[in-house]
């Protein structure tokens, strides 16, 4: 949902760098993947789906994917991420990577 400073990234860019700043390397995504369903630490949690949302959204080292996108957002959107819950009003509104659902969108 958001920009991202880099344009999307095929499988064989080594880096990016996403809209928060951080440094995505294909090491470092994995690495969320995990971290993004490991309940625990909830700002890590949070972190983790952010950038992995918008790595699916964008197509940073994956093919762009509005349905992964989604449930990425919806995991931070659910711990109390206010960007995500944002980014999934967006989702139900727009129909992206879920049925569109205006009245979701305005929660």
């Amino acid at each position: 949902m958001d920009e991202h400073k880099n344009e999307p990234n095929t499988a064989s860019t080594k880096t990016a760098t996403l809209s928060d700043g951080t440094v995505m390397t294909k090491k470092l995504f994995k690495n969320l993947e995990k971290q993004a369903q490991k309940p625990g630490n909830k700002t890590k949690q949070i972190n983790a789906a952010c950038a992995l949302a918008e790595c699916h959204d964008d197509g940073i080292f994956v093919d762009k994917d509005a349905k992964k996108a989604f449930r990425y957002y919806k995991i931070a959107a659910e711990l109390g991420d206010v960007t995500s819950q944002q980014n999934l009003g967006v989702c139900y509104a727009q129909g992206q990577g879920v049925e569109k659902n205006v009245e979701a969108s305005a929660m």
